[in-house]
């Protein structure tokens, strides 16, 4: 079964804004350390898998 790059690009948005919560709110406990590194690498991984999914998205309606 194949998801649409549509589901995945929210999905991967979504899980990038928690992780970016997540974040923050460790930041404001704990201060900088590696999780808060940790999770803003993450996050920003997360984005650019979005970014991914919403070029295949425009490069599939553009080909038809």
């Amino acid at each position: 079964m194949r998801v649409s790059p549509a589901i995945l690009s929210f999905l991967y948005f979504f899980a990038a804004n928690l992780f970016v919560l997540f974040a923050i709110l460790h930041v404001q406990m704990e201060g900088w350390d590696f999780i808060a590194f940790m999770f803003i690498a993450i996050a920003a991984v997360d984005y650019m898998l979005t970014w991914h999914h919403v070029k295949r998205m425009r490069s599939k309606t553009s080909s038809h």
